[in-house]
């Protein structure tokens, strides 16, 4: 697997190569991002009722603020994304549209529903490949 051309990490951004659904349990990205001092995240990818839920949960359960790309993710069918954001709006973190997060990184947006953002925006790329090798868990 490959990470498609238009996303393909620049110079000094950090690419983790996962083995797990959740990206926290089979990495050191907790640890790079505390050490960068990342108290927030925004999150978005495929699918989104398994690798980026799994990834989001483990992150608010980590301590992070945690916000869930509504138009930034997508699953196989539209209800599963919907109750997917619906479960994970309710008790885990926030859900928001790009624009809105794009306003709120540009110094706009209602201050009064989202935490302030005052960390420095980084992206990190996953790989798959060694899920993808693995296969499915419990699959020979």
């Amino acid at each position: 697997a490959r990470i498609v051309a238009a996303l393909e990490p620049g110079p000094g951004e950090l690419v983790v190569n996962k083995t797990t659904y959740g990206t926290f349990n089979s990495t050191g990205l907790n640890h790079a991002l505390r050490s960068l001092g990342i108290t927030s995240l925004v999150i978005g990818g495929v699918v989104t009722n398994v690798c980026v839920e799994a990834t989001a949960r483990d992150a608010a359960d980590l301590g992070y603020e945690v916000v869930l790309l509504e138009d930034g993710c997508a699953a196989y069918s539209p209800e599963i994304h919907e109750s997917t954001l619906l479960s994970f709006g309710s008790y885990f973190g926030r859900v928001r549209r790009t624009d809105e997060v794009l306003a709120l990184l540009n110094g706009g947006g209602d201050s009064r529903s989202s935490p302030p953002v005052t960390a420095t925006v980084s992206r990190i790329s996953f790989s798959r490949r060694a899920m993808r090798a693995a296969g499915p868990p419990g699959s020979p």
